[in-house]
């Protein structure tokens, strides 16, 4: 794995905090019964 400069990095892991924080919310959703 090559090593990603430090500001894509931080872009990087908000893209996947942002990707992650959908995912729960979706399972949440679901979890509560919704469709």
């Amino acid at each position: 794995m090559r090593v990603v400069p430090e500001p894509n990095k931080q872009r990087l892991k908000q893209i996947i905090l942002k990707e992650y924080g959908f995912k729960i919310e979706e399972i949440k959703y679901i979890n509560k019964g919704g469709v």
